[in-house]
């Protein structure tokens, strides 16, 4: 499926991995945002990406232990927060991961941060890729330091309904008696109906 968004995506998602640097892509609900960069990623990081989605509202404790089994590191993650940390950011390191956050929206500010953080200010950093809906980018909007550190945004927008491409054979044969009567018989919701 080649569309505009999916190769603008594509275009967002290459940069992030060449430059380690975290991209967001946001839009409504049901545009296709998570089938576009799961095509995009499966195509170009297949081997790399660390896919992450959480639950509306997870506390740190199940972002830190799901972050923890899609790394493969051995045994449960310490109770410790530091050492948990220190393991995860050095796997990060270690080996070129793209860490996928996916529903955005749904994490909490100190979620967010931790995401920032386990990017670091370091020269190896694992590129991020957010992906949400409804206020995701607002919620990032408002994290000044983690909004000041990502490298390119793309909004996923509804198809606008006069350039979408009308595909003249499964077009009712019958559409020259296509009518836009006003009267109730014949009008539902505005659109003209066959009589």
């Amino acid at each position: 499926m080649a569309t505009k968004a999916i190769a603008e995506t594509q275009t967002r998602l290459l940069k992030a991995i060449r430059h380690n640097a975290m991209v967001c892509i946001h839009g409504h609900i049901g545009l296709g945002k998570t089938f576009a960069v799961h095509t995009v990623l499966r195509r170009h990081a297949p081997d790399t990406t660390v896919r992450l989605r959480y639950n509306n509202g997870a506390n740190m404790n199940e972002i830190r232990t799901q972050l923890w089994r899609r790394l493969d590191l051995p045994g449960d993650p310490p109770q410790s927060v530091g050492p948990c940390d220190q393991q995860i950011h050095d796997a990060l390191e270690a080996q070129p991961r793209v860490l996928l956050i996916d529903e955005v929206q749904g994490l909490g500010a100190k979620a967010l941060e931790y995401f920032r953080t386990l990017w670091g200010d370091d020269a190896r950093r694992a590129p991020i890729i957010l992906v949400g809906s409804g206020n995701a980018r607002q919620k990032i909007l408002n994290n000044p330091a983690l909004h000041s550190r990502i490298l390119d945004w793309y909004q996923f927008s509804p198809p606008h309904p006069h350039r979408s491409p009308v595909h003249h054979s499964r077009l009712p044969a019958d559409l020259g008696r296509c009518t836009t009567r006003t009267d109730p018989v014949h009008r539902r919701h505005g659109r003209p109906r066959i009589v």
